[in-house]
């Protein structure tokens, strides 16, 4: 986890928000039941479980914020996939200046601006 929250601090954009619901959430308890991070398990269908077990003991106060941190930890995955693709695109030379300038004109030619 707290490698995620060093990604997530990384991604300046997503960091603070998501750092702010890790402190809000170890200060309200919610993190109580986890001595170290080192002792989850690491198994997806043993972690799963313990998961929806703690989310089913959060009170109705703390549930916006576990559904904010979930979401955090989306966004990070869809910003690296977004990366990775552009990169992709980049190295194939279907990502260059001339093929972004033809696209934006092609777009604007079909929706001009109302103005």
């Amino acid at each position: 986890m707290w490698r995620q929250v060093a990604k997530l601090r990384a991604h300046d954009h997503i960091g603070g928000t998501a750092l702010r619901c890790l402190r809000t959430a170890r200060r309200c308890g919610i993190l109580d039941g986890m001595n170290t991070l080192a002792a989850l398990p690491t198994n997806p269908k043993e972690l799963r479980p313990l998961l929806h077990a703690e989310v089913d003991r959060l009170g109705d106060e703390h549930l916006g914020l576990a559904h904010r941190m979930l979401l955090e930890i989306e966004l990070q995955q869809i910003t690296e996939e977004l990366d990775d693709a552009a990169d992709a695109a980049r190295a194939a030379g279907r990502l260059t200046p001339e093929s972004i300038a033809a696209a934006i004109a092609a777009h604007r030619a079909e929706r001009p601006y109302r103005g």
